[in-house]
Protein backbone atom coordinates (compact mmCIF):
# COMPACT_ATOMS: atom_id res chain seq x y z
CA UNK A 1 0.00 0.00 0.00
CA UNK A 2 1.22 3.42 -1.08
CA UNK A 3 1.80 6.27 1.59
CA UNK A 4 -0.64 8.06 0.72
CA UNK A 5 -3.83 8.80 -1.70
CA UNK A 6 -3.94 12.15 -3.18
CA UNK A 7 -2.66 13.94 0.00
CA UNK A 8 -4.64 12.62 2.05
CA UNK A 9 -3.84 9.36 4.64
CA UNK A 10 -4.54 5.49 3.38
CA UNK A 11 -7.09 4.51 4.91
CA UNK A 12 -7.18 1.21 6.39
CA UNK A 13 -9.56 -1.52 7.84
CA UNK A 14 -8.61 -3.90 10.51
CA UNK A 15 -10.90 -6.68 10.66
CA UNK A 16 -9.41 -8.94 13.44
CA UNK A 17 -10.70 -10.12 16.39
CA UNK A 18 -9.95 -8.76 19.61
CA UNK A 19 -7.81 -9.73 22.85
CA UNK A 20 -5.68 -12.44 21.71
CA UNK A 21 -2.38 -11.21 22.66
CA UNK A 22 -0.60 -12.19 19.73
CA UNK A 23 -3.80 -9.61 17.63
CA UNK A 24 -2.25 -6.91 20.06
CA UNK A 25 1.25 -7.53 19.16
CA UNK A 26 0.15 -7.31 15.45
CA UNK A 27 -1.70 -4.13 15.90
CA UNK A 28 1.06 -2.44 17.53
CA UNK A 29 3.42 -3.40 14.07
CA UNK A 30 0.53 -2.09 12.78
CA UNK A 31 0.32 1.27 13.88
CA UNK A 32 4.69 1.39 14.02
CA UNK A 33 5.02 0.67 10.58
CA UNK A 34 2.26 3.40 9.93
CA UNK A 35 4.21 6.11 11.60
CA UNK A 36 7.66 5.11 10.17
CA UNK A 37 5.89 4.75 6.39
CA UNK A 38 3.44 7.62 5.86
CA UNK A 39 0.14 8.81 7.21
CA UNK A 40 -2.66 5.79 7.41
CA UNK A 41 -5.86 5.92 9.07
CA UNK A 42 -7.43 2.71 10.67
CA UNK A 43 -10.82 1.66 10.84
CA UNK A 44 -11.59 -1.23 13.25
CA UNK A 45 -14.88 -2.45 14.11
CA UNK A 46 -15.38 -3.22 17.52
CA UNK A 47 -16.33 -7.07 17.89
CA UNK A 48 -15.29 -9.96 20.11
CA UNK A 49 -13.17 -13.18 18.65
CA UNK A 50 -15.67 -14.09 15.69
CA UNK A 51 -15.50 -11.07 13.64
CA UNK A 52 -17.01 -11.05 10.28
CA UNK A 53 -16.03 -9.57 7.31
CA UNK A 54 -19.50 -8.13 6.28
CA UNK A 55 -18.97 -4.89 7.44
CA UNK A 56 -16.42 -3.90 4.83
CA UNK A 57 -18.82 -4.19 2.13
CA UNK A 58 -20.08 -1.12 2.39
CA UNK A 59 -16.30 0.65 3.99
CA UNK A 60 -14.76 3.16 1.61
CA UNK A 61 -11.12 2.65 2.33
CA UNK A 62 -7.86 1.80 0.37
CA UNK A 63 -7.11 -1.48 2.22
CA UNK A 64 -7.67 -4.10 4.45
CA UNK A 65 -5.97 -6.37 6.83
CA UNK A 66 -8.27 -8.86 7.67
CA UNK A 67 -8.39 -12.81 8.83
CA UNK A 68 -10.54 -15.21 7.03
CA UNK A 69 -11.93 -18.17 8.72
CA UNK A 70 -14.69 -19.10 7.13
CA UNK A 71 -15.47 -19.81 3.15
CA UNK A 72 -18.27 -17.03 3.42
CA UNK A 73 -15.43 -14.43 4.63
CA UNK A 74 -13.33 -15.88 1.81
CA UNK A 75 -16.32 -14.72 -1.07
CA UNK A 76 -16.44 -11.05 1.09
CA UNK A 77 -13.05 -10.72 0.82
CA UNK A 78 -12.62 -11.41 -3.01
CA UNK A 79 -15.67 -9.09 -3.91
CA UNK A 80 -14.27 -6.02 -2.16
CA UNK A 81 -12.84 -3.09 -4.73
CA UNK A 82 -9.80 -2.75 -2.78
CA UNK A 83 -6.85 -4.79 -1.85
CA UNK A 84 -7.25 -7.12 0.92
CA UNK A 85 -4.15 -9.37 2.68
CA UNK A 86 -5.30 -12.14 5.23
CA UNK A 87 -3.36 -12.32 8.57
CA UNK A 88 -4.71 -16.34 9.04
CA UNK A 89 -4.30 -19.68 7.79
CA UNK A 90 -7.40 -21.45 8.85
CA UNK A 91 -8.80 -22.33 5.34
CA UNK A 92 -6.74 -23.53 2.31
CA UNK A 93 -6.97 -22.33 -1.21
CA UNK A 94 -7.85 -19.16 -0.94
CA UNK A 95 -6.81 -16.35 -3.56
CA UNK A 96 -6.43 -13.83 -1.31
CA UNK A 97 -2.84 -12.81 -0.31
CA UNK A 98 -1.97 -14.17 2.97
CA UNK A 99 0.92 -13.43 5.55
CA UNK A 100 1.15 -16.01 8.20
CA UNK A 101 3.50 -18.14 10.00
CA UNK A 102 5.27 -21.14 8.78
CA UNK A 103 2.90 -23.63 10.49
CA UNK A 104 4.51 -26.76 9.56
CA UNK A 105 8.05 -25.25 11.48
CA UNK A 106 5.63 -24.07 13.90
CA UNK A 107 4.79 -27.98 14.41
CA UNK A 108 8.70 -29.01 13.77
CA UNK A 109 10.07 -26.69 16.33
CA UNK A 110 7.77 -27.77 19.10
CA UNK A 111 8.70 -31.41 18.69
CA UNK A 112 11.98 -30.32 18.76
CA UNK A 113 11.70 -28.69 21.60
CA UNK A 114 9.97 -31.63 22.97
CA UNK A 115 12.65 -34.52 21.69
CA UNK A 116 14.93 -32.52 23.35
CA UNK A 117 14.08 -32.85 26.39
CA UNK A 118 14.23 -36.67 25.79
CA UNK A 119 10.14 -37.34 25.47
CA UNK A 120 9.81 -40.05 22.81
CA UNK A 121 6.41 -40.97 22.60
CA UNK A 122 4.23 -37.17 22.04
CA UNK A 123 0.93 -36.07 21.21
CA UNK A 124 -0.75 -33.42 19.15
CA UNK A 125 -3.72 -31.91 19.89
CA UNK A 126 -5.19 -30.01 16.65
CA UNK A 127 -8.70 -29.18 15.11
CA UNK A 128 -8.32 -30.50 11.60
CA UNK A 129 -10.78 -28.46 9.97
CA UNK A 130 -8.13 -25.50 10.73
CA UNK A 131 -5.24 -25.62 7.86
CA UNK A 132 -3.33 -23.98 10.30
CA UNK A 133 -3.55 -26.60 12.72
CA UNK A 134 -2.93 -29.57 10.06
CA UNK A 135 -0.11 -27.30 8.51
CA UNK A 136 1.32 -27.89 12.26
CA UNK A 137 0.45 -31.75 13.16
CA UNK A 138 2.28 -32.27 9.72
CA UNK A 139 5.55 -30.59 11.21
CA UNK A 140 5.24 -32.19 14.41
CA UNK A 141 4.89 -35.61 13.17
CA UNK A 142 7.45 -35.74 10.82
CA UNK A 143 10.08 -34.42 13.44
CA UNK A 144 8.90 -36.72 15.59
CA UNK A 145 9.61 -39.78 12.95
CA UNK A 146 12.68 -38.54 11.58
CA UNK A 147 14.04 -39.03 15.36
CA UNK A 148 12.32 -42.47 15.56
CA UNK A 149 9.87 -40.88 18.00
CA UNK A 150 6.24 -42.45 18.53
CA UNK A 151 3.40 -39.54 18.05
CA UNK A 152 -0.45 -40.07 18.52
CA UNK A 153 -2.84 -37.71 17.18
CA UNK A 154 -6.06 -36.43 18.50
CA UNK A 155 -8.25 -34.58 16.58
CA UNK A 156 -10.32 -31.78 18.08
CA UNK A 157 -13.64 -30.52 16.17
CA UNK A 158 -14.00 -27.03 16.11
CA UNK A 159 -16.76 -25.12 17.95
CA UNK A 160 -18.07 -21.84 18.08
CA UNK A 161 -17.36 -19.75 21.66
CA UNK A 162 -20.32 -19.19 24.06
CA UNK A 163 -20.20 -16.82 27.09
Amino acid sequence: MNKSVQGRPLRVALALPQGPPFIERMLRGFAEFAREHGAWSFTRKPEGFDISLGWLRAWQGDGALVMITNREDARIAESLPYPVVNLASHIDNLTIPTVTVDNREVGRLAAEHLLERGFKRLGYYGVPAFLYSRLRCEGFRRAIEKARGACEVLDAVAGRRTL
